[in-house]
């Protein structure tokens, strides 16, 4: 996709009745990225939720520094719990306006 281009979604009954019964199901959202500088260089690298929630290390491509990424209050694992209980609260609603 050409950078600066859109797409378009339509919702419609046939892509409702085909879709899994959990937005789960559709998307992980843990393997998500977020952008996040290097301690030590600030250089800027993506990292998965998913690393962030288990706590795991991530190296810069960059400097070659070892970052540890913690979790201290949890809040990585409470906003994805947040998001993807919206998400299934808005499939149950679309579901029920079309299908």
């Amino acid at each position: 996709m050409a950078r600066g281009s859109t797409t378009r979604l339509e919702v419609t009954d046939r892509l409702l009745s085909e879709a899994p019964a959990s937005v789960d199901a559709m998307f992980d959202l843990g393997a998500a990225t977020v952008e996040m500088p290097c301690p030590a260089c600030t250089y800027i690298t993506e990292v998965a939720l998913v690393d962030a929630r288990t706590q795991s290390a991530v190296w810069c491509p960059c400097c070659r520094s070892r970052i540890l990424l913690r979790e201290p209050d949890g809040s990585v694992s409470v906003g994805i719990k947040q998001v993807e209980q919206a998400m299934n609260e808005l499939h149950k609603t679309l579901k029920g306006l079309f299908g």
